[in-house]
């Protein structure tokens, strides 16, 4: 197992449970898509979309950009809790999460802030969602239009304030 490759895994396996996920002040947050300010939180912090997170998970790979390798991974909500989330006022049908390292050195990057875009094969881009802090990585609840392959994009601004884009393929 690579170096790289640990960071991940620990990243991955701690963010399983969402621990610590409703600490999160989520409603400061601006966001366009799937907009969660005026909801309810608590049922949020209830609920439990973090059971068998690892069960499903898809690596969707790494891209190194300018120094930066970001490193990513989905999970497909399962219909019970997309239906939680619903009654919430929530559509998205994933959970996407990236962690970002130095290339040099393979420290986590976890200063500065990220958005994701999902764009449809044939469609427009989503509006960016910003991705939440969690730990050593970023997390946001998206929407992936069911049998089409997507185009994930994240953009980020992150500890040396340079922009930088990062694109992923997925196919569900």
């Amino acid at each position: 197992m690579s170096l790289i490759a640990l960071p991940v895994f620990a990243f991955a396996m701690s963010h399983g449970d969402h621990s610590g996920h409703e600490k999160m002040d989520h409603g400061k947050m601006e966001m366009k898509a799937d907009d969660h300010s005026g909801h309810d939180h608590s049922m949020h912090e209830k609920m439990d979309h973090g059971e068998g997170m690892m069960s499903g998970m898809l690596m969707l790979g790494n891209v190194d950009q300018d120094g930066v390798r970001a490193m990513a991974h989905i999970k497909a909500y399962d219909d019970a809790a997309m239906m939680k989330m619903q009654k919430m006022g929530m559509s998205a049908t994933h959970h996407f999460m990236v962690m970002f390292a130095d290339i040099a050195s393979g420290k986590p990057i976890s200063d500065g802030m990220a958005a994701v875009k999902v764009t449809p094969e044939g469609g427009e881009a989503s509006d960016a969602v910003k991705l939440m802090k969690m730990e050593d990585g970023y997390g946001a609840d998206i929407t992936v239009q069911a049998g089409k392959p997507a185009k994930i994009t994240v953009g980020t601004r992150i500890y040396d304030e340079k922009k930088r884009q990062f694109e992923f393929d997925f196919s569900n």
